[in-house]
């Protein structure tokens, strides 16, 4: 397996373990996040800013990986699903593609389409 299918592999697991701090550690002040459900950010700060804020409002949150491939040279599509249930007891269920561009183990990209 390559070095950005594995570091994908990565920021699905410390996802799942909801460890910010490491997540923080993928992005830089020049990666872009685009998301159908919380809109574009740019920068690890701000990236970061609206991860907080997502994760604050769930108790139980975990990302599958249905599929992952890498389409062109450092691009990999992941086929997800994600579980969650928010704070006020309510399950959500939602299924999507994201978009990686890494470059050095770093998260250059990510676009999030949620079906």
């Amino acid at each position: 397996m390559n070095d950005a299918i594995n570091t994908v592999e990565k920021y699905f697991e410390l996802s799942n373990q909801a460890n910010l701090v490491e997540i923080g550690k993928m992005f830089s002040a020049d990666s872009i996040y685009n998301s159908s459900r919380t809109g574009l950010h740019h920068g690890a700060q701000q990236i970061m800013k609206m991860m907080t804020k997502f994760y604050a409002g769930f108790d139980e949150l975990k990302w599958i990986i249905n599929s992952i491939k890498e389409t062109q040279s450092n691009i990999i599509e992941v086929d997800f699903t994600f579980n969650g249930l928010t704070k006020e007891g309510l399950a959500v269920v939602n299924t999507g593609t994201e978009y990686f561009v890494v470059h050095d183990e770093v998260l250059k990209s990510v676009e999030v389409k949620s079906r």
